[in-house]
């Protein structure tokens, strides 16, 4: 046994097998922990660090990986996770809008005006108002009858013209 003393040490097979894949981007598995760390700290200011972190590697690697994997880059993957989530909280609540800024991670509304309207072409107030527009047609049609009548177009008119932000009073008001 004294003959392996004397053998040079294989360094590849003590070291662990590499974070990228051949193509050079991570595995799902691999991608998956950093994804569900980012939603689960969605609120707060993420750094790239920390990110990485969970998969154990250096931040400049760990962007440059993710890049190859998904297409963007870590943070505007954060960005559009942060805007769609103030999207559904936008339809699913009556929170004011800079509430949802803060609660989504952006530092102010008008950050997350400027990210939200660069992702979706509208803005989160013009999203709200659309919706409530929306319901308020819906109330309407589902009230007063079937579509194509004279009534229902007076009613469509009205309701696109619709400013307020509380879509039942808003309707009650029209009759």
């Amino acid at each position: 046994m004294n003959f392996l003393i004397n053998k040079p040490i294989d360094r590849n097979r003590l070291l662990v097998p590499p974070i990228a894949k051949d193509n050079g981007s991570l595995s799902h598995a691999q991608l998956q922990p950093a994804i569900d760390y980012i939603h689960a700290h969605l609120d707060r200011d993420l750094s790239l660090l920390e990110i990485a972190k969970v998969i154990n590697i250096s931040p400049t690697y760990f962007a440059s990986l993710f890049k190859r994997t998904t297409g963007i880059s870590p943070h505007q993957y954060v960005i559009q996770q942060r805007v769609k989530r103030a999207k559904l909280l936008l339809s699913k609540t009556d929170l004011a809008i800079a509430n949802i800024a803060i609660q989504v991670g952006f530092s102010s509304q008008s950050h997350l005006t400027q990210q939200f309207k660069r992702l979706t072409g509208m803005t989160p107030k013009q999203v709200r108002q659309n919706q409530i527009r929306s319901a308020a047609y819906s109330f309407l049609v589902f009230r007063y009858g079937v579509f194509g009548s004279q009534i229902n177009r007076n009613l469509i008119k009205r309701c696109k013209n619709l400013k307020e932000v509380e879509p039942w009073n808003s309707i009650h008001s029209i009759y």
